[in-house]
């Protein structure tokens, strides 16, 4: 192999070719300078592989390596972090089936703490008591949804730290419960144009609609009076988290606000409320910590986006590092 200085390229013989300066056609694994290593990791953090080989004219392997080996240097901090606040959530590895992971998140950087390839109790608990009872001890909240498995597991693992429900959560759950009502009215009433088209501004805060909005709501409304009061104690349940107020004056107006939604005797507010009322003293401890799982839905969102751009990963422990680096 001769190496040509002046031109700041190889010329390979076997290749009769001249190659650029970051090839070596040597025994050498490394086979790139440290400088376009960089560069070829920092393309694979904001592409995909398959990409990346397309663009730099590289070996799969080789740019895979180089990924590897930097990602998991970028993220070595990770191993002996140590949390305060953490959020927890769960997404599917593959659409359309039965094959969850779990994401944690640091609530107070935003650094994607680990991705484990299962979801259930048992297995957390396992999982964070590897971590050891220091790790366990120093955790002061856990912001998860209402799913019983990771809340069992906190109750477990986490003697000092104060579980919260996830509001945003809390709030979907009622949302399912209007929606549902829309769509029973919108298979009753086919030919009533008012039902069309007014999901998302059910969805939406009243003080947030414009005048026109407004009027088309109330046109309905006045059609379906069930489907009136519902939207109105969700705005209700909306104003209360919103308030800047004490966890005893929020418990007062959540006790209140149960004892009205009772009286309505729907089926699915009834349902939501007995999910509410089992879960009561965890949802009471937003107003305590004023923290959300906001963050984690967003990591999940990036998640996505990352799955969208591979077509899915083949490899669970290619894709956690890609996670994992995304957000060190």
């Amino acid at each position: 192999v001769e190496l040509h200085l002046e031109s700041r390229q190889f010329y390979c013989p076997d290749c009769n070719r001249y190659v650029q300066e970051h090839f070596e056609f040597v025994g050498d694994s490394r086979t790139m300078t440290n400088r376009y290593e960089k560069h070829v990791y920092e393309c694979c953090r904001h592409s995909t592989i398959e990409r990346v080989v397309t663009q730099e004219n590289i070996v799969w392997d080789s740019v895979q390596a180089i990924f590897t080996r930097y990602a998991k240097q970028e993220t070595a901090f990770l191993s002996n972090y140590q949390p305060t606040r953490i959020g927890i959530d769960e997404f599917a590895i593959k659409k359309g089936h039965k094959d969850f992971a779990t994401v944690l998140v640091d609530l107070d950087t935003g650094y994607v703490l680990d991705v484990l390839n299962f979801r259930l109790k048992d297995e957390l608990i396992v999982y964070f008591k590897t971590k050891g009872d220091v790790f366990c001890s120093k955790i002061e909240v856990f912001s998860c949804d209402l799913w019983e498995g990771f809340i069992s597991t906190a109750q477990t693992v986490f003697p000092n730290a104060a579980i919260i429900a996830d509001r945003f959560h809390c709030s979907k759950l009622l949302n399912e419960v209007l929606d549902k009502e829309r769509r029973k009215l919108r298979r009753e009433f086919k030919q009533e144009a008012e039902y069309k088209n007014i999901k998302w501004l059910l969805f939406k805060h009243w003080e947030t609609l414009n005048d026109k909005q407004k009027r088309t709501l109330l046109k309905v409304f006045r059609k379906s009076p069930i489907l009136r009061q519902l939207y109105f104690a969700k705005n209700e349940w909306r104003n209360i988290f919103e308030d800047n107020i004490s966890k005893n004056k929020a418990q007062d107006l959540l006790q209140t606000w149960i004892e009205d939604a009772k009286k309505l005797n729907h089926q699915g507010l009834n349902t939501f409320i007995k999910t509410l009322e089992t879960h009561f003293e965890i949802i009471l401890n937003f107003f305590t910590h004023r923290i959300s799982n906001g963050i984690v839905e967003g990591t999940n969102n990036v998640i996505k986006m990352i799955k969208r751009m591979g077509f899915g990963f083949r490899n669970f422990d290619n894709f956690k590092l890609k996670i994992l680096c995304q957000f060190a």
